[in-house]
C-alpha cells in the first residue's frame, strides 16, 4: 500500500515518467480511445470504398477489352469482306477489258471484210 501511495505521489510530481507498459494519452486524454477507434473505422471504410473502386474500374477494364476484342473481330471480318470485293471487283473489270477487246476486234474484223 505504501508503494502504491508512494507511486501516485511520484507520477503527480513527476508527470512525465511511466511505467513501461502505460500509455500517456489516456492519462491526458480519456476520449483518445473514442478518436483512434473512429479513425480506424474511417479508414476502413475508405480501405472498403478503394476496393470497391478498383474492383469497379478492373469491371470497366474488362468490358472495354472485351469490347475491343468484339471490334477487332468485326473488323477483321470487314476486311475479308473487302479483300473478296476488291478480287470480285478486279476479276470483273478484266473481264470488261477483254470484252471490249474482243469487241475492238470484231469490229476491225467486220470493217476489213467489208473493205475487200
Amino acid at each position: 500500500m505504501f508503494f502504491v501511495c508512494v507511486a501516485l505521489a511520484s507520477r503527480k510530481m513527476k508527470p512525465g515518467v511511466l511505467k513501461e507498459n502505460e500509455n500517456s494519452d489516456f492519462v491526458t486524454n480519456p476520449y483518445q480511445v473514442i478518436v483512434m477507434a473512429r479513425d480506424s473505422l474511417k479508414q476502413k471504410e475508405a480501405a472498403h470504398k478503394m476496393q470497391a473502386e478498383i474492383l469497379s474500374l478492373d469491371d470497366e477494364v474488362n468490358e472495354i477489352k472485351r469490347n475491343d476484342d468484339e471490334e477487332k473481330l468485326s473488323i477483321q471480318d470487314l476486311e475479308l469482306t473487302l479483300i473478296k470485293r476488291r478480287r470480285r471487283a478486279e476479276k470483273c473489270r478484266r473481264l470488261a477489258e477483254a470484252q471490249s477487246s474482243y469487241r475492238t476486234m470484231l469490229e476491225r474484223m467486220i470493217r476489213d471484210a467489208m473493205h475487200q
